[in-house]
């Protein structure tokens, strides 16, 4: 029975035998993820992440029933229970979930693990797909840009000594003419990797030269140059 329900419209996941519904969850991190495991036993997959204690709390919520422990998951079928044994179950659960979570602080403590539990992103997957690493980027920003968009990375570069020594507002302007040519790029860019790096050295460009200007009725603004780039 478990097997029918491994789609977007019904998708139901086992994390330590017992049954939860997940079709109409919204996860934070996305939904991409619990659909793949949808059919399956994703107690590994959600132990090796640290969920709050409001995660688990939730969990209560969407449980439905529990496998027949006696044979394999592929083949398991559901248990016929009463609402009250779900309940009960899920504070069986709870408690065994509190105390993974205690185990696992206490191993690992708050620190991050390297990626060490994240998966490789797909060719052409999305930079934002949260399959991979959750609410981060699935993998590692473009360093290197190519011209036209050089000129951002330079400013970047030189922009913690330009901003202490009231500098990087007349660095910026030398190089005004050269910003024409991003805009003109940013319209035609295919490569969505390269235009979040663009964005962000926009963003990073127009906050420093904005700490240097004084507010116009109580707004500050960027140079027309500046704000045409935006992606």
């Amino acid at each position: 029975e478990l097997a029918h329900h491994a789609n977007h419209t019904s998708c139901w996941i086992v994390v330590e035998g017992l049954v939860y519904d997940v079709s109409d969850f919204h996860h934070p991190g996305g939904n991409e993820r619990l659909f793949e495991l949808g059919g399956k036993d994703a107690t590994k997959a959600f132990a090796a992440i640290g969920h709050s204690t409001a995660a688990y709390r939730h969990m209560q919520r969407l449980l439905i029933g529990r496998l027949n422990s006696t044979i394999d998951v592929g083949e398991a079928e559901l248990t016929e229970q009463s609402h009250s044994s779900v309940r009960s179950v899920g504070k069986i659960l709870w408690r065994r979930t509190r105390e993974l979570l205690c185990r696992n602080k206490a191993q690992h403590g708050r620190s991050l693990r390297g990626g060490s539990i994240h998966r490789i992103a797909h060719e052409n997957e999305e930079l934002w797909s949260s399959r991979c690493r959750g609410f981060l980027p699935c993998r590692d920003p473009v360093a290197l840009l190519p011209s036209p968009y050089s000129v951002l990375v330079d400013l970047v570069s030189r922009m913690p000594t330009a901003i202490i020594d009231g500098s990087f507002r007349r660095m910026v302007d030398a190089d005004a003419h050269q910003f024409d040519a991003i805009a003109k790029a940013v319209v035609d860019e295919p490569n969505s990797d390269i235009l979040e790096r663009v964005h962000s050295l926009y963003g990073y460009i127009g906050k420093g030269y904005v700490r240097l200007t004084q507010p116009v009725d109580g707004a500050q603004s960027v140079p027309s140059y500046l704000a045409r780039g935006w992606p």
